[in-house]
């Protein structure tokens, strides 16, 4: 596997006319060495890291982005999505974000067209037990509820407030903030569990907390979790859902920063290559910021703002890098590393606190804001 890397980033520094000897050198990399870097990149992390939690637990926001592929027959095998003109390839990006390590701690390329709590709930047993899941309403169901107690690990979930769930409208029209709820699965939900294996018994029953959140704006909203301990006030709860809107901006950071819609090929396979390629760039250089903290905080010590280190800028550099990163020795590594962890210290920019604006839904545009041209070549 070394060898047939280091012959993939040697075709990466060839001349144009050698272009075919890139692609030769791509092809001998399956999907499958991309999915398993990212996975032991992530669990090296967490085995060696310093981890941020909060009370105990790693709060991973799950969600989902939409990415639109070259719209040819080999790429439509990925997934396909429906807007006002036609139907296109796409492809959607699950994953699991560490809202406290700005990690991407799990991810998936899956359809568009299916259902949310479809593509999640058949991971939901992955999820380890000191992890806590944030999901936004769409996920809002009792058949995630009752697999995330049925696999040890607890969620919390932002409920529809014109909700068809009883429990949430009743507990809407009482003055209390929070309410806990014992009740038996619905039929809808025993009918996807059946599809999972999962039997049928009249001694399956969910334990839940409802939550009442007023917003600045004076807008009521209903969150739902699975942790019952006292330990986590109402206020924690706010918090924590609050920290949500960081998956959010992780996708931003992958389309409009990374250009994950924009690809180096046109193929099925080139297209899943390069979306877990971006995800990988984005965990390294996230590691790589984490790593330089030390050295932020006691340069900007005697400042009064507090200061972070810019992605966009960092990035460049972690692009010219990559190459000694992959493809040499041990000692060139560690010498690599520092290099870049410094040169990430000279591209720092002051933290603003912007409050999350909240948004409508769009409907999936033909002239999305990025598109893979067929004549396109990236500048770096």
């Amino acid at each position: 596997m070394q060898v047939e890397l280091n012959q993939y980033f040697d075709a990466l520094c060839l001349s144009p006319p050698t272009k075919v000897a890139f692609i030769k050198a791509r092809r001998k990399l399956k999907v499958e060495f991309f999915e398993d870097f990212f996975s032991l990149l992530a669990e090296q992390f967490y085995q060696t890291a310093p981890i941020r939690r909060f009370k105990g637990y790693r709060l991973w926001a799950c969600d989902g982005s939409v990415v639109k592929l070259p719209d040819i027959p080999d790429t439509q095998t990925i997934g396909t999505h429906k807007n006002q003109h036609s139907i296109v390839a796409s492809v959607k990006l699950l994953c699991y974000f560490d809202l406290l390590n700005k990690l991407i701690a799990r991810l998936w390329l899956k359809n568009k067209r299916i259902q949310e709590i479809r593509l999640v709930a058949p991971y939901l047993k992955e999820i380890p037990n000191d992890v806590l899941s944030i999901y936004d309403r769409h996920y809002g169901c009792q058949l995630l509820v009752f697999l995330h107690q049925r696999y040890g690990s607890h969620c919390l979930v932002r409920m529809k407030t014109h909700s068809t769930s009883h429990q949430v409208k009743n507990f809407l029209q009482t003055a209390s903030q929070e309410l806990v709820v014992t009740e038996n699965l619905s039929e809808n939900a025993w009918r996807e569990l059946r599809k999972m294996g999962i039997a049928k018994s009249k001694y399956h029953l969910i334990t839940y907390r409802l939550i009442r959140v007023v917003l600045s704006t004076g807008e009521v909203e209903v969150l739902l979790t699975s942790l019952l301990s006292t330990d986590f006030t109402v206020a924690d709860f706010a918090w924590l859902y609050g920290k949500r809107w960081g998956v959010e901006t992780c996708f931003d950071q992958l389309k409009n920063l990374f250009k994950a819609p924009i690809f180096s090929g046109y193929s099925a396979l080139a297209c899943k290559q390069d979306l877990w390629a971006v995800a990988i760039m984005f965990n390294l250089q996230t590691v790589l910021m984490l790593a330089a903290e030390p050295l932020l905080k006691e340069r900007c010590k005697k400042r009064k703002s507090l200061y972070q280190i810019n992605r966009n800028v960092s990035l460049e550099s972690l692009k010219r890098g990559l190459k000694s990163v992959f493809a040499k020795g041990w000692k060139s590594l560690v010498e690599t590393l520092s290099f870049l962890i410094h040169r990430f210290l000279e591209s720092i920019e002051r933290i603003v606190e912007v409050e999350p604006r909240p948004r409508k839904p769009k409907m999936s545009r033909l002239n999305a804001r990025h598109q893979t041209e067929f004549n396109y070549k990236a500048a770096i």
